[in-house]
């Protein structure tokens, strides 16, 4: 298993798609800081980055089990290694775990990524027109981390993470090319992110909560509003809870029963 889950890593590395984890987010933190407002306060403005924050978490968090993790199991599955399986000592388990340690470190790497740049935006005064360095130097580069409630968010990204990998584990054992788990994964990824108003911070359209009913990664993006103190109704976040863990089961049993390797 070790042995497999370097050689993942090493290939990875070599590809150019190792670079798509690290610039989506950096796209996603330009966009977001383009529709800030000039003049607003410093209590005002560490709201708004420390939605950037988790919303931009969020998306990442899902992409990785979606993109990263489903990808790379596909491609996998339909490798010349996967057919010999049954010659080497290497188990069904083994390669699942490999790939998803793989998964992990990737999106560990965007994690630590995702806050690099946050602070490095903050710092050098993109996030703030006006009175940048006033706030800086009376608030601190990362003032924003104190309205993070960080169990809350540690809990939310669990959720998340199990919630993506079962889900695109699930759709790897249904699928029997990389293009078709692609074209499913792509049309998923987008209305959640935009249809389910994932990638919007903050308040989104009456319409996007009534679709997100039918995303199970919506339920899972609200408890990232949770972390940073958006008040959610007990009943609701309860469902935020058991929604994204009963999808979880139902994935990992389809794809138990479904899972083959060629």
């Amino acid at each position: 298993m070790g042995s497999l889950y370097k050689l993942i890593t090493k290939t990875n590395l070599k590809s150019p798609a190792i670079a798509f984890p690290l610039i989506m987010p950096l796209v996603f933190i330009l966009l977001y800081s383009v529709g800030i407002e000039d003049g607003l306060d410093s209590a005002s403005m560490d709201a708004i980055v420390a939605s950037f924050l988790i919303t931009t978490l969020s998306i990442q968090t899902m992409n990785s089990g979606l993109m990263g993790f489903g990808i790379n199991f596909m491609s996998i599955k339909k490798s010349v290694l996967l057919r010999r399986i049954g010659a080497t000592k290497l188990r069904k388990l083994d390669v699942i775990i490999a790939v998803l340690l793989y998964g992990l470190t990737m999106w560990l790497i965007t994690f630590v990524w995702i806050f690099i740049l946050i602070i490095v935006f903050n710092m050098s005064g993109l996030f703030y027109s006006l009175n940048s360095k006033e706030h800086i130097l009376t608030t601190g580069i990362a003032s924003f981390f104190t309205l993070i409630e960080w169990p809350k968010l540690i809990a939310a990204l669990i959720i998340m993470l199990i919630v993506s990998y079962s889900f695109s584990l699930f759709i790897v054992s249904i699928t029997h090319n990389e293009t078709t788990y692609q074209a499913i994964i792509m049309f998923y990824f987008f209305t959640a992110s935009f249809m389910g108003g994932m990638i919007f911070p903050g308040e989104i359209p009456e319409w996007m909560n009534i679709v997100g009913y039918l995303i199970p990664h919506a339920y899972a993006g609200e408890l990232f509003d949770w972390t940073i103190g958006e008040e959610i109704p007990t009943t609701k976040l309860v469902f935020d809870f058991i929604v994204p863990i009963i999808f979880t089961t139902a994935c990992m049993f389809g794809a138990v029963k479904l899972l083959k390797f060629d």
